[in-house]
């Protein structure tokens, strides 16, 4: 277990220096973000809510989730794009990134809406839990102001246990299905057979997935803690900031916001990666009579390396993909 605790830090490392390397791996979240936020500032202050009755409102609830998942479904294949041209040695193309990655939303489709529909369930579930409380009072009769537009966008709320458990849920199906495209990305396989492989991997490397799990999440709450050190101060102490605080702090929320989620981007790539270069290494073994490795006994890939990884694999050779027919 330690050395699967070790593994999943070394994945997060390797995202973060991926991230100084190639800065640019965070346009598409950056975009995701100048969408997503307005979107949100909108739902909440300008739509009237109690001028829709019950079916009306989850509709268009819903839809918001709906959207939500498919563009982080296409940042998510925007980058494992570019991080398959880096590790198959290819020249780095936008345009080739941005066709791709949109028609591979396309073909995860049925999994971006069964996505949004458990995103959408746990949603209700924690508000139908919290209805009646004073906090989701307070929500309602909050004024569009900055200041609560910053919370809005920084995703500042009173801590309460359902709420965090709610959010781990919702974490941990959005990772999962992060871990599934690559195999539609990389592989090309089919929905049910990805979603297959997907699964397969962060059960075979539970330890792994769970360290990215936490160390993700704990850096979205270093990365976050500035806001809200600042609500805090601003809600508990009475102390007043001038608009272009918070118009500052809406700013570091999207460079914040679109790192957190493109460590968990960036770190299940990684693990699926290693996973399908160890998954190459077992074949050997048992094509040549060895006991199998385990994955620390693997190279960790790294788009840091110079070294084209997906090529080495089954993807990317075709002496791999002979080998790998003729060991089933």
């Amino acid at each position: 277990m330690f050395q699967g605790i070790k593994n999943g830090g070394g994945l997060i490392s390797e995202a973060i220096k991926a991230l100084i390397k190639y800065p640019k791996m965070l346009l598409p979240l950056l975009l995701c973000w100048s969408l997503y936020a307005p979107l949100l500032v909108y739902l909440k202050f300008h739509v009237p809510w109690g001028d829709y009755d019950t079916p009306t409102q989850f509709i268009i609830a819903f839809l918001f989730v709906l959207l939500l998942s498919i563009i982080f479904s296409w940042s998510a294949f925007m980058l494992l794009e570019q991080i398959r041209q880096i590790e198959m040695g290819e020249k780095n193309s936008i345009l080739k990134s941005i066709s791709k990655s949109i028609a591979n939303t396309i073909i995860a489709l049925p999994i971006v809406v069964v996505w949004a529909a458990i995103w959408f369930a746990l949603t209700v579930i924690e508000a139908m839990l919290r209805r009646g409380s004073n906090s989701e009072d307070d929500d309602e009769n909050e004024e569009f102001n900055a200041e609560n537009v910053a919370k809005t966008v920084a995703g500042y709320e009173e801590f309460s246990l359902s709420g965090a458990f709610f959010d781990a849920l919702k974490k941990g199906v959005r990772m999962l299905a992060f871990l599934i495209y690559p195999a539609i990305a990389w592989e090309k396989l089919g929905t049910l057979r990805s979603v297959k492989k997907g699964l397969g991997v962060a059960n075979t490397h539970k330890t792994e997935f769970a360290t990215g799990f936490v160390i993700t999440e704990l850096a979205a709450f270093l990365v976050f803690l500035p806001p809200a050190i600042l609500f805090i101060i601003s809600g508990k102490f009475e102390v007043e900031f001038p608009d272009f605080v918070w118009f500052g702090t809406m700013i570091y929320c999207a460079f914040a916001w679109s790192f957190a989620l493109f460590l968990e981007q960036m770190f299940v790539a990684e693990l699926y990666l290693w996973h399908l270069i160890w998954e190459k290494e077992v074949r050997i073994a048992k094509s040549t009579f060895k006991p199998e490795p385990k994955l620390e006994d693997v190279k960790r890939p790294s788009v840091m390396d110079n070294v084209a990884d997906l090529h080495l694999t089954s993807i990317g050779s075709p002496a791999n993909k002979a080998l790998q027919r003729s060991s089933r």
